[in-house]
């Protein structure tokens, strides 16, 4: 479920390349671009496209920080460091 298309991974990677906004033309069908609406619920076609691009962003940031998790290490230190304060002080 994770998994996306080549394609939808370039356009993520050349939207989070830029901070300001920029138009691109896109070619879906008309069936295509009322799911996208029904989806977004948004009755305006660029509205409900800039919606579904930022839901693919949140959705692809979800997924990498899925495949990452349990992979990061992590070492309780709190011990260690309240004796090293309790010195300084």
């Amino acid at each position: 479920m994770c998994r996306t298309r080549n394609s939808m991974e370039k356009l993520v990677s050349l939207l989070r390349t830029g901070d300001s906004e920029m138009g691109i033309s896109v070619t879906l069908s008309s069936d295509e671009l009322a799911q996208i609406k029904q989806i977004t619920q948004t009755k305006s076609d660029s509205e409900a496209i800039s919606r579904a691009v930022r839901e693919f962003l949140r959705f692809s940031q979800l997924c990498q920080l899925k495949a990452i998790s349990g992979r990061v290490g992590y070492e309780d230190r709190s011990d260690q460091l309240e004796a090293l304060e309790i010195r300084r002080n």
